[in-house]
């Protein structure tokens, strides 16, 4: 089975104050997270070498204390954000194939 992981693309620059994060893409602009959620995400990405959708979804709502009947909703805004990234260059999204071990 394949599954996507998303690396954080070296050398972005971004600074932390306030008001937010502001990060500057490689396309020269600037993004700015001011949102708690996506602060957390970006958090996320400079302390782990890689990140999954499903592993970011847990934390997310364990980190916000949500129900699982928050779940899909988690995982839209989720994939929506990482989009969002890919389209400003700031990450890469690379497959990977889950081998099952036999016991």
């Amino acid at each position: 089975m394949k599954k996507k992981i998303y690396i954080l693309k070296k050398d972005i620059f971004f600074d932390k104050n306030p008001e937010g994060i502001f990060i500057l893409s490689p396309k020269g602009e600037t993004l700015i997270l001011d949102d708690e959620v996506a602060m957390v995400i970006w958090k996320e990405f400079n302390e782990n070498s890689h990140l999954t959708n499903e592993n970011l979804v847990g934390k997310l709502l364990i980190d916000f204390n949500l129900d699982v009947t928050f779940k899909e909703r988690v995982e839209n805004d989720v994939t929506r954000f990482f989009a969002e990234l890919l389209n400003h260059g700031l990450i890469e999204e690379r497959e990977y194939e889950l081998h099952e071990s036999i016991h």
